[in-house]
């Protein structure tokens, strides 16, 4: 209790401290909120989205039908798993590329600038793990969804836009909207999540920690996949429910950060609550609007533009609600045909080597000490007393069923066949058949793919636009395609580009007097405001694709440089330094001369150049040299012709 403030230590009534420490606006506000979060969470159980995501969550486990008693055999053969894994690992599995290009020609001169930028940010958001949780819930549950919030504590205090995977069971809109593609429309969006408040202790005043009530949930039961599971001392029931509302008002966005209780916790639209040794020089009045002069002593976020950071990617879009339909879903029926026909063939199994017994009651035989012992001595009062029952055999139809479900159903309903995990699929015997058949079936991941690439761009798109705001210093960006060579670049400078017009023909003749060795005259230029230049803010059409490039299966990316190099589309040179940057083979990237291959080449080019002399021709034959990966030799080198080849006076012995 000592920890806690004087006003709170005898106060053992949480809602009585949230009054000590809110005014009755901010109460309002947060029962509000709260008000919110019910709606749509009632929206989503009334839809029986819960029982059925926590469903899948244990088909995908495999820990559906659990044996319910001894004689179940409780058949679990696990479809899902392999199916979702199988899609997850073909979608993240890729080469992920950005492109930029320049709305307009303003923009075109630091599109690559602004690309090089988002490439940084991919590589520091460490996407690939992200995708996969993106992905695997989305092949889950339906619908995968995306948050970005620029997080200033991030690479030493330089700021980084955080790219991070929601669970869509923990993300709530507005019951109203029923589009996916329309959530940007509604009132509100929240998300929750289960914090320490050890972790609230170091990020908010502490003063409203204290009144937050641990494990308070504003709805019977809030997380469905085990979060609370764990909870068996102090230390692991010491959480809360942190909340994320995201609302608008006139086209700006609003955070407010709070408890499940209804403690607000931050408020952008509010100034910030000053430290205790300035509370008495601070402004006393923190509800009528006024922003203190000092920007650091603000709780302002900066958006973009008017849409919620979430970024929602449907598997499958379904009609009437933002909640799309997962494969997984598809699966279970198929899973549960398939569990239950296997338990009829294991009973039977069972009752084979187990048969039941007919015991006559004259027969003198203990039905308790009966049992499959082997070698075990019955004794009996006369023959015949005790008999065997002979089940029936099992319909060659049950088994085939299986196998059709099995083998066939599964690959139907899913999209998703044996020909992606590298299973010989029965009846497929050239290549060309199962070439087509795998052709086919990659049709359901270039889908799903495409609607990614439509999300991740969006996403990179809002990055770029926060990198602008808060990236003010002059920063070193590596180019990704060289490994040390950087682009030195202040983003923030994206705001204040030269903006470009149609060349008039005044300029263009000004240009010709200026230059007149000049080919061409430009096309454009720029627009001043009598001697001032006139600037515009960059904007760029920013395109993510998955699977550019070389693809990542180094047995194929081997073959095809070999056929490269095969078909003398590349030299010597290029084909050892492909060879060690995509397959990984220790070879040096600069390759050493043979200077026995070197005095053979010069050899060749003497006997050509004495050819040549009696012809009157001078050859050229240093061109060759440099496309055999040889170092090609500086023309104005005394004894060189001015083509880069011998002299004749040299080939011929002449003197100096």
């Amino acid at each position: 209790m000592d920890s806690l403030p004087k006003e709170l230590q005898t106060n053992n009534d949480y809602g009585a401290r949230r009054r000590d420490v809110m005014s009755d606006v901010d109460i309002e506000l947060a029962e509000r909120y709260l008000d919110y979060f019910r709606s749509s969470y009632m929206d989503k159980d009334n839809r029986g989205l819960f029982d059925k995501w926590e469903m899948i969550d244990l088909y995908w486990e495999g820990e559906a039908h659990p044996p319910e008693s001894d004689n179940d055999p409780g058949s679990n053969t696990n479809i899902v798993n392999p199916n979702v894994e199988g899609q997850v690992a073909y979608l993240v599995d890729q080469n992920i590329s950005i492109s930029t290009k320049g709305r307009g020609p303003s923009d075109v001169p630091f599109s690559n600038t602004a690309r090089t930028l988002l490439e940084f940010v991919k590589e520091k958001n460490k996407l690939k793990r992200k995708l996969d949780v993106h992905e695997r819930r989305r092949e889950k549950f339906g619908t995968g969804i995306f948050r970005v919030l620029f997080d200033p504590d991030m690479l030493d205090g330089m700021g980084l836009p955080v790219i991070e995977p929601c669970n869509p069971a923990y993300v709530f809109t507005d019951p109203n909207i029923t589009d996916i593609y329309k959530v940007q429309e509604g009132r509100f969006a929240i998300e929750i999540m289960n914090k320490s408040l050890s972790w609230a202790k170091e990020n908010y005043d502490e003063d409203l920690v204290a009144a937050i009530e641990p494990g308070y949930e504003p709805m019977e039961t809030n997380y469905i996949f085990g979060e609370e599971d764990g909870e068996s001392d102090e230390i692991s029931k010491d959480h809360y429910m942190h909340m994320l509302v995201f609302t608008r008002h006139k086209g700006e966005i609003r955070l407010v950060e709070m408890s499940g209780c209804g403690v607000i916790l931050r408020d952008t639209a509010k100034k910030k609550k000053p430290e205790k040794e300035d509370k008495e020089e601070a402004v006393k009045d923190t509800e009528d609007g006024d922003e203190l002069p000092d920007d650091d002593a603000t709780n302002e976020i900066y958006f973009p533009d008017s849409r919620y950071p979430y970024f929602l990617t449907p598997d499958m879009y379904r009609e009437g609600t933002v909640w799309a339909k997962g494969t997984a879903e598809l699966l279970v029926n198929t899973q549960d045909l398939i569990d239950d026909l296997d338990d009829q063939i294991r009973i039977n199994a069972r009752l084979t080597g187990n048969p039941q017994r007919e015991v006559h009651v004259n027969s003198g035989v203990d039905p308790d000490k009966l049992t499959n012992e082997p070698g075990l001595a019955i004794p009996v009062n006369e023959s015949g007393g005790l008999k065997f029952l002979e089940p029936p055999t099992m319909p060659q139809y049950i088994m085939d069923r299986r196998n059709q479900a099995l083998g066939m159903e599964r690959q139907i309903v899913s999209r998703f066949g044996d020909q992606q995990v590298g299973v010989k699929q029965q009846g497929v015997d050239t290549a060309t058949e199962s070439l087509s058949l795998q052709q086919g079936a990659n049709s359901g991941i270039n889908h799903k793919k495409a609607l990614l690439e439509e999300t991740l761009s969006e996403v990179f798109e809002y990055c770029l636009d926060l990198i602008q705001e808060y990236w003010t210093e002059e920063e070193a960006f590596r180019i990704t395609e060289k490994e040390d060579d950087f682009l030195f670049f202040r983003p923030s400078s994206l705001r204040e580009i030269p903006k470009l017009i149609p060349a008039t023909d005044s300029y263009k003749t000004r240009f010709m007097e200026n230059f007149p060795d000049a080919e061409n005259t430009p096309k454009y230029m720029q627009l001043m405001n009598g001697s001032e230049p006139v600037t515009k803010q960059a904007a760029f059409d920013v395109t993510v694709s998955v699977g550019a490039g070389l693809p990542n299966n180094p047995a194929f990316v081997y073959n095809l440089i070999k056929e490269a190099h095969k078909d003398q589309a590349i030299n010597q040179t290029e084909y050892r330094r492909m060879l060690a940057d995509y397959t990984g083979l220790p070879i040096e990237s600069e390759m050493q001369p043979d200077m026995s291959q070197i005095q053979q080449m010069i050899q060749q080019m003497a006997q050509q150049a004495i050819q040549s002399a009696m012809m009157g021709v001078a050859p050229a034959v240093g061109a060759d040299i440099a496309q055999n990966g040889l170092p090609q030799q500086n023309p104005n080198v005394m004894g060189m012709s001015p083509g880069g080849s011998p002299a004749l006076s040299v080939v011929q012995g002449g003197g100096m």
